[in-house]
């Protein structure tokens, strides 16, 4: 590892999650990175969140427990207490990849005029491996084709362009990268696996809401024709799919477009 790699702080929000956070915080200071600060931001936990968290104390530089407005609300607090050149935020529920802060750290060393750097996801149904997300840049403009437990970013940027914007609950996430690629910042994908996903416990009830969330944002930014014809696109694309998982009949679809990407050349799909 090269000795002038960048501060990198890594942001970790929660609440009442005793049961996944010490998996996450483990993948965090396993990585071995030299110039590493840790934060961890939780919403006032009343579970043994905090307890776990304890454990760990040596190797945190900061934590803060106290109610907040929500996972975004903690995420922009994480990122005004930073002190790193980049900034990384993984979930309670997530976990890195061995040695990803040195790729990144690398990456950013290399091509200085980078602002934003992600990758890979992986999804985990308990012990099994689910779907490979692929970060895919170039669609960032009609969903959020990057996962944002993968990406890192320049503290100035966020200076420049701003942090997490309240007023989205469930797509703020999407709105901050849209804006981020909007005004021009350049971003770099890794091919490689960043992070993971536990889809254990993870709810879908809300996506009705999300897509809404997605439409508001594209329309603060994007041609409004196109944008509502994708969004009745996607909807019914998100109802065929939820529909056929129902019926029990969603593996077919699965075979069916995996087939249908392997005949055109693109490969497995799912």
């Amino acid at each position: 590892m090269e000795d002038n790699v960048p501060q990198i702080s890594i942001i970790t929000v929660c609440y009442n999650a005793s049961a996944t956070i010490e998996k996450t915080i483990k993948s965090v200071i396993s990585q071995q990175y030299p110039h590493l600060e840790y934060i961890i931001i939780d919403g006032g936990s009343k579970d043994h969140t905090l307890e776990v968290i304890g454990k760990y104390q040596n190797y945190l530089s900061l934590v803060i427990s106290e109610p907040d407005k929500g996972p975004f609300d903690a995420m922009n607090k994480g990122i005004l207490k930073a002190k790193g050149e980049i900034i990384g935020i993984i979930n309670a529920d997530d976990w890195y990849e061995d040695g990803v802060l040195s790729a990144v750290g690398n990456a950013f060393i290399k091509q200085k005029e980078i602002e934003v750097v992600c990758g890979n996801m992986q999804y985990w149904d308990g012990n099994e491996k689910g779907k490979l997300s692929l970060a895919v840049l170039d669609r960032l403009k009609k969903e959020m084709s990057l996962n944002h437990p993968t990406v890192f970013v320049k503290k100035k940027t966020y200076l420049q362009h701003g942090n997490f914007n309240l007023q989205f609950k469930l797509a703020s996430d999407y709105e901050l990268m849209l804006r981020f690629y909007i005004k021009g910042c350049k971003f770099l994908v890794l091919d490689q696996c960043i992070s993971n996903m536990s889809l254990r416990g993870m709810s879908d009830l809300h996506w009705k809401k999300s897509l809404k969330e997605v439409l508001e944002i594209k329309l603060l930014f994007l041609n409004p024709t196109n944008v509502q014809l994708e969004y009745y696109e996607i909807y019914a694309k998100e109802l065929m799919v939820r529909t056929m998982k129902n019926l029990s009949i969603y593996g077919l679809y699965k075979a069916y477009k995996n087939l249908l990407g392997s005949i055109n050349g693109k490969g497995k799909r799912f």
